[in-house]
């Protein structure tokens, strides 16, 4: 089973040491000198306040938690679009799986494959309405 922390947070402040405190934070994912993915969303040139991507200073305050944790952020995704075989991979999952829940089954499914530590999702903005 999963442990989950939730807290209210702003991007001027994403209050990434108080969502970890309960796990002992970022240290316990994070070792020295050890490669950290950030795997953000990079769906498209957009501005933060579409939130169609990650937010640039959520992305910020978890890549400076990593590195005061002794880790070496890196940021990636597969962003769409028809440059790579890669992108059109991730395109062509999302046209198989067009259904919210058909896809999150899908990420399941590679999930019980690849397992990361950690996921942490800025969900500041689409998620304000429903925690206010």
């Amino acid at each position: 089973m999963a442990t989950v922390s939730i807290v209210k947070a702003t991007y001027s402040n994403p209050e990434i040491e108080n969502l970890l405190a309960p796990f002992g934070g970022m240290e316990q994912f994070v070792k020295k000198n050890e490669k950290v993915l950030l795997k953000v969303n990079l769906l498209s040139a957009k501005a933060p306040e579409k939130a169609v991507t990650t937010h640039p200073e959520f992305v910020r305050a978890v890549a400076k938690a990593a590195k005061k944790a002794g880790g070496e952020p890196f940021i990636g995704d597969s962003p769409a679009g028809t440059f790579s075989k890669r992108s059109l991979t991730k395109a062509k999952y999302h046209a198989q799986f067009p259904r919210r829940v058909s896809f999150a089954d899908m990420m399941l499914d590679i999930l019980t494959i690849l397992k990361p530590q950690l996921y942490i999702m800025d969900g500041i903005l689409g998620m304000r309405k429903h925690l206010s």
